[in-house]
């Protein structure tokens, strides 16, 4: 999961007994992508998901804001939440 050398790797764990998810992040990949927003995105794109049952949507939802969010850099908004050009509060673009 992501590169040995850079420490940019990302671990998304669904647990679906105990009605938890987790992500986990490599050294590497914390300044893009750090607790806060991984929080935020979590609770407002897979959360969701899951409470309806959508295990598979929640997991891809969860991977394209994450793989959005590395492709520009970890930048956020003006306002310091979300991707560049987002709403408040709104992790995803």
């Amino acid at each position: 999961v992501g590169q040995a050398a850079a420490q940019n790797g990302v671990l998304l764990a669904v647990f679906t007994e105990s009605r938890r998810i987790e992500a986990r992040t490599g050294v590497g990949a914390r300044r893009a992508l750090s607790d806060t927003w991984l929080a935020s995105m979590l609770q407002q794109e897979m959360a969701p998901r899951l409470r309806e049952g959508d295990v598979s949507g929640g997991v891809e939802a969860a991977t394209e804001c994450i793989l959005d969010r590395l492709a520009q850099g970890g930048e956020e908004g003006e306002d310091g939440s979300g991707a560049a050009g987002a709403p408040p509060g709104a992790p995803c673009a």
